[in-house]
């Protein structure tokens, strides 16, 4: 009896052991309430939409790992019915999604709103596959593969992001139309901090990321450039190949960017910075007072193209107290806006408590900036600048070194191979261990390593041909420099040297301050170089004062015992440069077939030209010829809008001779082509020709028409057939008068109806209307619509 005993208590305990068992995997209900596994495997669509439901009512823990078995197509059906995961910041995903290599497909949200906004509208925003990854959460190893229009924070995989995405990548199309903050408020979780106020962003990846996102790729390789593959619109700010905007303590690393990505003006108003986009982020930087871990972008590419018009990049549009190292641009950037553009970040910048760095970087690509209001336009950094600290009045470092730009790079006013312009520079951010290979063409502040700057520059070399063209800009006087172009008030340059070609086109009517190393400088300068054969258009070391600088010898000069301890000397500390004593490349470098010898910490720096030329070359025989020379004509300066992009019919033509397209010259891009205004037409040179060709033409609206004319007592109404856009304008002007008199009153309006009030009752009115278009300080107007008569009624 008593063993009969003791094995029944065994058997209870099996049995207790195996309930509980039962009860972690999920397989018992618990006091009336389902319990869920720790994971969740997902294997098609309706087993995906019934976790997504479970995790965002609640019913499932939102740490539950969902475990991805197959690729997964969502329905056409489902369409703007789609619903992501962790719909908000109070469910915010906290658990593992692992796609284990799978995707999802077919996401198809097409949303627009109208611009007026009434209390009540619901707006949808933080569309993507997920809402909100939390501090715990990880999506890993997915492919997804959508195509969404809406309006903020749009994502491909994580609207906002403060877990890690890990191996994931997207392909598809992502258009988002920003909306006011005000109206996209939602619940935060306790203990969380999620800030609506920074929901105007979007990414391929992540629209913001405070996470880590590491080894994504966005878009493909096998559509780069096609119609057809991946691209990012935003209206707004913040807009990027893999993040929008990156806050506290986020990471990029390892990424890779293939999709185009699109930065445009808004017509909604968006509180905030605007239109920053980037290959890789939109925009980084700590976005709480009380931040202590800056933001970094590591050991990422871009290969897609970026336009905008202002603060936009290959890699960064606006890093502010935010870090970039070891990243390298191939894609080409174009905007017509006011500057701020370049191959690495558009903006750069430190911020009090955050010291920043930008090292080791490429750029390969084109930066071309065809505006007279293109200022700041840089191959590695369009605009740097630091910050102050307000109580030590003490400067915040902000170091640029060990970078290098191969891209041709055209902008209107300062205009750099390494940065655009330095403001408010001084010792303390010194720009050193750079290297320019590319062509810098601009109209003022032209320079192979900046276009400007009051600060240090040094231990940098200049390869590129450095080119001053006529264009648009107001400036009184053209400065351009080997190294820099404007170095006022009180800039230096430490151990640089020259041996780029400088050219100033022989039509540009200012002064002309042109120097092989800078065009305008004060300061001494110490151990600098250039090349007597190539600085052609540059006589002397400065355009301004040349007879007073010893500090800047040619090449030609550089004879004997003392020149070649100079050139040793050149990043000594003894020399006045306190910035390193190493370069960054061992390698040497190649030019258009020329090898330039570059041994590390100049042990054996070349004295001579021939010696600097390995190859032994003629540097004449290397120069092409300039396309800015010559001349463009049109079938036609003037069009009609159409509705559609307009190419006019081109002839280029070189003393005399006729340019064909697609052997000397290629058409780089036609902007503002289609609405009424300026549009720009941007030809580059190839094979014998090289530098670029910018001419322009104008669009007129078309002619408008009067789709119905009906009156009141003293008034009448007047419908256009359209609105203003339907005839390339942004508004209607509208006459009328009483029949016999001569003199029109006019209303404008960019409504399609109008009522005209204020009038005689029983007269007979006159009424014509056209389209008006405001580009820049002009007006374009369109032909009149046909005169239509109405009688007010009495």
């Amino acid at each position: 009896m008593k063993q009969t005993r003791t094995l029944q208590k065994q058997q209870l305990q099996w049995l207790r052991i195996l309930i509980l068992c039962i009860i972690a995997a999920g397989m018992l209900p618990i006091l009336g309430q389902e319990v869920y596994a720790a994971q969740q495997h997902v294997g098609n669509y309706e087993q995906l939409s019934a976790v997504i439901e479970g995790v965002n009512d609640g019913s499932i823990p939102a740490d539950t790992d969902i475990i991805l078995d197959q690729d997964i197509t969502v329905p056409e059906t489902v369409g703007n019915a789609w619903a992501p995961l962790a719909k908000d910041a109070a469910h915010a995903y906290q658990g593992t999604f692992d796609g284990r290599g799978h995707s999802i497909t077919g996401i198809r949200v097409d949303r627009s709103y109208p611009k007026s906004w009434t209390a009540g509208e619901e707006v949808h925003n933080f569309t993507s596959l997920v809402s909100f990854l939390g501090k715990g959460g990880t999506v890993k190893d997915l492919k997804v593969k959508a195509q969404i229009r809406d309006v903020n924070d749009v994502a491909g995989i994580v609207s906002q992001n403060y877990g890690t995405i890990d191996g994931c990548s997207f392909e598809g199309t992502l258009v988002s139309d920003a909306y006011p903050n005000q109206w996209d408020e939602h619940p935060v979780a306790e203990g969380e901090q999620y800030f609506d106020e920074y929901n105007s962003e979007a990414g391929c990846i992540a629209a913001l990321n405070e996470g880590t996102i590491k080894d994504c790729v966005a878009g493909s390789e096998e559509t780069l450039n096609a119609e057809d593959g991946s691209s990012i619109d935003r209206g707004g700010a913040s807009t990027g190949g893999i993040c929008g905007l990156q806050g506290d303590g986020g990471t990029v690393t390892g990424c890779t960017n293939f999709a185009a990505v699109i930065c445009r003006d808004t017509k909604y108003e968006v509180i905030g910075y605007y239109e920053s986009g980037g290959g890789i982020c939109g925009q980084q930087g700590p976005l709480r007072q009380e931040a202590v871990s800056q933001p970094e972008i590591t050991d990422c590419v871009n290969h897609g193209s970026v336009s905008g018009d202002s603060a936009f990049a290959g890699i960064c549009g606006i890093s502010l107290g935010g870090n970039i190292r070891n990243c390298i641009n191939d894609g080409n950037m174009d905007g017509a806006g006011n500057g701020h553009s370049a191959g690495i970040a558009g903006t750069f910048q430190s911020i009090v408590g955050f010291p920043s760095e930008l090292s080791g970087c490429s750029n390969r690509g084109n930066v071309t900036f065809v505006s007279a209001h293109g200022a700041a336009i840089g191959g590695i950094i369009g605009y740097l600048a630091i910050d102050i600290d307000p109580e030590t009045m003490e400067a915040v470092p902000a170091r640029v070194f060990n970078c290098r730009n191969d891209g041709d790079i055209t902008g209107a006013n300062r205009v750099g191979g390494i940065i655009g312009l330095f403001d408010n520079g001084n010792d303390s951010s010194p720009v050193y261990n750079n290297v320019n290979t590319g062509c810098i063409t601009g109209e003022n502040g032209v320079g192979g390593i900046a276009g400007g700057s009051p600060g240090i520059i040094a231990g940098s070399i200049n390869l590129g041909e450095i080119k001053a063209v006529k264009g648009k800009t107001d400036a009184e006087v053209c400065l351009i420099g080997g190294i820099v172009g404007d170095l006022s008030p009180n800039g230096s340059v430490y151990e640089s040297y020259n041996l780029g070609k400088i050219q100033v086109s022989n039509d540009i009517d200012l002064e002309i301050l042109a120097g092989g190393v800078a065009g305008y400088c004060r300061n001494p300068m110490v151990g600098c170089y250039y090349c007597i054969d190539t600085a052609r258009d540059a006589g002397s070391a400065t355009g301004y004062d040349p007879d007073s600088f010893e500090g800047a010898l040619t090449l030609r000069e550089m004879t004997g015992t003392a020149a070649a301890e100079n050139m040793k000397d050149m990043m000594n500390d003894g020399s006045g440069c306190h910035f390193g004593t190493s370069w960054h490349t061992g390698q040497d470098i190649v030019k258009d077939g020329v090898t330039y010898a570059m041994p590390p910490q100049f042990d054996e720096v070349p004295i001579t030209l021939d010696d600097v030329l390995a190859s032994g070359a003629d540097p004449a025989s290397r120069w092409k010829t300039d396309l800015s020379s010559a001349r463009v004509s049109m079938d036609q300066d003037r069009f009609i809008f159409t509705g559609s992009a307009i190419q006019p019919k081109l002839t280029v033509t070189f003393k005399g001779d006729t340019l064909e397209e697609g052997r000397d010259y290629e058409i780089y891009g036609i902007f503002n082509n289609v609405m009424a205004g300026e549009a720009t037409v941007v030809l580059t040179g190839i094979r014998d020709y090289s530098g670029a060709k910018v001419v322009w033409f104008d669009i007129d609206p078309a002619k408008a028409g009067i789709a119905k004319l009906t009156s009141g007592k003293k008034k009448l109404t007047v419908k256009m057939s359209g609105s203003p856009s339907a005839y390339g304008g942004t508004t209607f002007q509208i006459q009328y008068r009483v029949k016999g008199t001569s003199a029109w009153k006019s209303v404008k309006s960019s409504k399609q109806s109008v009522v005209i009030k204020n009038l005689k009752k029983g007269k007979k009115y006159q009424v014509r209307a056209g389209a008006l278009s405001t580009f820049g300080t002009n007006t374009y107007a369109g032909a009149w619509s046909a005169v239509k008569t109405v009688k007010t009624k009495k």
